[in-house]
């Protein structure tokens, strides 16, 4: 709960911004491995890190 009130409120920041925010306050132990797990399940930022696809060209003739 304490790390998804502070991804919401960097307006889904990274990681690191995300760790930041949340040590102003609290001290999580070993804090990036599940700040970066609860940011790799988030929806709405798994939506803008995808990759466009490459459009192939076929074979001329």
């Amino acid at each position: 709960l304490i790390i998804s009130d502070a991804h919401l409120k960097t307006l889904h920041g990274g990681t690191q911004i995300t760790l930041t925010h949340l040590r102003q306050n609290y001290w999580i132990v070993g804090g990036r491995i599940p700040v970066k797990s609860f940011i790799l399940k988030c929806i709405i930022c798994t939506r803008y890190r995808q990759k466009r696809a490459q459009q192939i060209m076929g074979q001329l003739p």
